[in-house]
Order: C-alpha cells, then structure tokens, then sequence
C-alpha cells in the first residue's frame, strides 16, 4: 500500500512539473483536482492528457512529500 502512495505522489508531482513548465508558473502555485492541474489564482485548468507526455519524459522524484490521511478524497 506505502508503495502504491508513493508511486501515485510521485506521478502527481511530475503532472504538476510538467503544468508548471507549460504555464510558466511555480509548481508551488498550483494543485491537481480529479483528471487536471489547477491554478487558482487565474482559473486555468490542464487535464491531465494534455501534459501526460511531458511528465512522462521527466525524472521519477525519489523523495516525494505523501498526503495526510486527513486530506485523501
């Protein structure tokens, strides 16, 4: 299960790489809601499929921060 939370926060944080890449943004600015990456501030929203092949030619972070339990959906 550990490794499952891992695999999937590291997934997450190569989403959120590669949004904030194409946005010219901070990835600090932005967050992931079901299927996209959101920035807040201005509304904009990137599904997932658009970005997929860009995270997938990034490098797998190997010290990725996991959810609290608290804040899972």
């Amino acid at each position: 299960y550990e490794t499952m939370r891992k695999l999937g926060a590291s997934a997450r944080q190569m989403l959120l790489q590669a949004a904030a890449a194409r946005l010219g943004l901070s990835i600090t600015e932005l967050s992931t809601e079901p299927g996209r990456v959101v920035h807040a501030a201005s509304g904009r929203t990137i599904p997932y499929g658009e970005i997929a092949d860009a995270a997938a030619d990034l490098s797998v972070p190997t010290d990725v921060v996991l959810r609290s339990r608290d804040d899972f959906r």
